[in-house]
């Protein structure tokens, strides 16, 4: 997931791909919201053992993560998208 660090392209599981027709402005607001949220959890995690907590995951319910290892995959998971929010940017 890391962009400097990852060899391979994966792509996302059917159900994960947003669809074609969204509207952008949602779609940016949401993302702030979420990146404020991070932001918080990321500050009460400060006071927290991360090797302790574990957190289920979505696609394998039953497979639970350590929270450290949940919040760096979150941080290099949002960069592809800064990553790719970029890219598509259109010139003004």
């Amino acid at each position: 997931m890391d962009l400097e660090t990852g060899q391979k392209k994966h792509k996302a599981l059917k159900d994960y791909i947003p669809a074609p027709t969204l509207d952008a402005h949602a779609v940016v607001a949401e993302f702030i919201q979420q990146q404020e949220a991070l932001l918080s959890y990321l500050k009460q995690a400060q006071h927290t053992d991360l090797n302790a907590v574990k957190i289920p995951i979505s696609i394998f319910k039953w497979l639970k993560l350590k929270l450290g290892d949940v919040l760096q995959f979150l941080i290099a998971h949002n960069e592809r998208h800064l990553v790719q929010a970029k890219r598509n940017l259109v010139p003004a």
